[in-house]
């Protein structure tokens, strides 16, 4: 009797707060990863790393880098794997 999928999905991540030039800044790194989820459009395998900085009072920029390892053929993916930058300028209010 076929269950069907049973996806799952992870996410372990580090960060470490210090300063610079007396703003907040932090710099993180993450790891995701997923099973049975290619339905879900999520990839098998996610590195991230990712750095952000207060540069005014509830103004910060951040800059974050993903590389994206797809499902394999055999699994009903591409196979293939990509990266993605995004930068992000946030204004708290």
């Amino acid at each position: 009797v076929d269950q069907g999928a049973k996806p799952s999905a992870w996410n372990i991540e580090a960060g470490y707060t210090f300063k610079v030039l007396g703003k907040e800044t932090i710099a993180a790194v993450a790891y995701q990863g997923s099973r049975e989820a290619l339905a879900l459009e999520l990839p098998k395998e996610r590195w991230l790393v990712g750095w952000s900085i207060d540069l005014f009072n509830q103004t910060s920029l951040s800059f974050e880098w993903a590389h994206d390892t797809d499902y394999s053929l055999n699994d009903g993916g591409t196979g293939k794997s990509g990266d993605a930058f995004v930068a992000q300028l946030s204004v708290e209010f």
